[in-house]
């Protein structure tokens, strides 16, 4: 729904699980053509992550993070944004369980970001045709107010094929960082049901990422809703 005349929306998305959040964002285009916005952010999160050691678990570590900003972007059509804009925030997190004398965090964050997505798959969810991209820098500084500085940089890049009613979709997701170890906060992880199934949750951790994924499927019905 429409805010005002220029087509402003107040987004908010809310998810409970392992990995809790809030997030708010007020997206306020600045003309009718609805090509450049501004997008003041709010966002607040709590997850558990795991630590293991040779297969074994050995401590859970509670995250929250609390933060907020603002982008601005540009629609590239229908199908591709880009955006950049400020961030701060702040982090901490502590251990759970496990040894006690692991070491906890809490810190300011700071950080300049840029994000493009380009998105021409006909579902979100079970894609039958079409592409997605997905590129994203995060540049945590000190001259914004960091306590740890780094950088980093995922991308993702996918595409649905199809013929009669079988569907196949390869997937292919990278993580990069320039310094010489992300914190444990922020560092990329897979793991479980979605991204490696033969490992558990966050078992595969660190500052560089790479993760090819094939999935098929096939169409029951030709039924649409």
């Amino acid at each position: 729904t429409w805010i005002n005349e220029l087509g402003a929306e107040w987004r908010n998305e809310a998810q409970v699980g392992r990995t809790s959040r809030l997030y708010s964002e007020f997206y306020q285009p600045f003309d009718y053509s609805d090509r450049f916005f501004i997008a003041p952010l709010a966002e607040v999160r709590q997850n558990m992550r795991y630590v293991y050691q040779d297969g074994d678990r050995i401590a859970e570590y509670r995250n929250r993070m609390l933060g907020g900003g603002s982008d601005v972007g540009y629609n590239l059509g229908t199908a591709a944004q880009v955006r950049a804009g400020l961030w701060w925030g702040r982090q901490d997190a502590e251990c759970s369980t496990g040894d006690a004398d692991l070491p906890s965090f809490d810190v300011d964050r700071a950080a300049a970001h840029t994000r493009l997505v380009y998105d021409q798959a006909d579902d979100a969810y079970f894609p039958r045709t079409g592409g997605y991209a997905e590129a994203e820098g995060w540049f945590e500084l000190e001259e914004l107010g960091a306590e740890q500085t780094y950088d980093k940089v995922d991308f993702t890049l996918a595409r649905a094929m199809s013929l009669g009613r079988h569907t196949i979709v390869p997937r292919v997701s990278a993580g990069l960082n320039f310094n010489d170890e992300l914190p444990y906060y922020d560092r990329f992880a897979v793991g479980g049901f979605n991204t490696v199934p033969g490992y558990r949750p966050d078992e595969l951790a660190g500052s560089q990422m790479v993760l090819g994924k094939l999935t098929y499927y096939y169409q029951l019905s030709r039924t649409t809703f």
